[in-house]
């Protein structure tokens, strides 16, 4: 299965990852939301690649708790390529 992560950013501090689970999870199911300690965004992890782009289109400039959130897809990780000797 595809996951698809996306940035959200301009979170009050007051926002959980509860918070995130619950408004994210009208989009699709939501795998995984992780609040950066001592940040105002967080990344939230989606099943597929079209529940993160509803997530997107419903979202993005979204108003939660007073602040106008940022929604976009992060890309996967890469993993650094170990040079050969």
């Amino acid at each position: 299965m595809t996951h698809t992560r996306l940035f959200v950013g301009d979170l009050a501090p007051t926002v959980t990852e509860q918070d995130l689970q619950a408004l994210f999870s009208a989009a699709g199911e939501v795998i995984s939301v992780e609040i950066k300690s001592g940040s105002a965004f967080a990344f939230v992890q989606m099943a597929s690649p079209e529940a993160a782009q509803k997530a997107i289109t419903l979202f993005n400039r979204h108003l939660l708790q007073g602040l106008q959130l940022i929604v976009y897809g992060v890309p996967p990780r890469s993993h650094p390529k170990v040079a050969q000797v």
